[in-house]
């Protein structure tokens, strides 16, 4: 199976995804953190009528950039929360991934996906929706396995240390930063 390209906006970082669909879990996340990222990269047109975003989760090893590694940066929007990757050149959303190298996972945000039409697995913190959210809803539990499954495969076949994310050492590749307080403000809807 041919790799699918994401390009961002400028098409100046260019990553090949190997394997989609059959190589990640397709989903739709309502939680408000992906929506405020969309919303902080000026994303909003990958913001679903119900304030969902499209993601494939996937192992970073089946991602390759092909060109635009030095305009990879990353932030994080809770203390706690995962490294969201934009790039520098257009601040185009990309995804995001666990903060540790140990743990390959990363969902691609499929805006930037070329002909990506796969059907969600599941729709994920419903709870959060601003709307009415379509069905069906699909199956966390089957997201879950799905992604459980790509994650311990990679970590058992050492296939985890094949990351553009990280560094050798276990650092990412950019220092994560944090938006200022204005930018959450809007970003999550609170600001006035």
């Amino acid at each position: 199976m041919p790799d699918t390209r994401w390009s961002c906006r400028c098409d100046a970082v260019q990553i090949d995804v190997a394997d989609v669909p059959s190589g990640g879990v397709p989903a739709i996340c309502y939680c408000t953190d992906c929506r405020a990222f969309a919303r902080l990269h000026d994303a909003t047109d990958d913001i679903d009528p119900a304030g969902g975003v499209s993601l494939y989760s996937t192992t970073p090893d089946r991602l390759k950039i092909v060109d635009g590694a030095d305009k990879l940066a990353c932030q994080r929007l809770t203390a706690r929360g995962p490294l969201r990757w934009f790039t520098t050149c257009c601040d185009t959303p990309l995804g995001n991934g666990a903060p540790l190298r140990g743990v390959p996972f990363f969902s691609v945000m499929t805006a930037g996906l070329a002909d990506y039409d796969a059907r969600p697995v599941a729709r994920l913190h419903r709870g959060s929706a601003l709307g009415k959210v379509p069905k069906p809803h699909g199956s966390t539990y089957a997201l879950l396995v799905g992604v459980a499954r790509r994650v311990i495969a990679a970590r058992l076949g050492g296939r985890w240390k094949d990351t553009p994310f990280f560094d050798d050492d276990g650092s990412p590749v950019a220092d994560p930063g944090r938006p200022d307080a204005e930018a959450m403000r809007k970003a999550y809807g609170t600001a006035p």
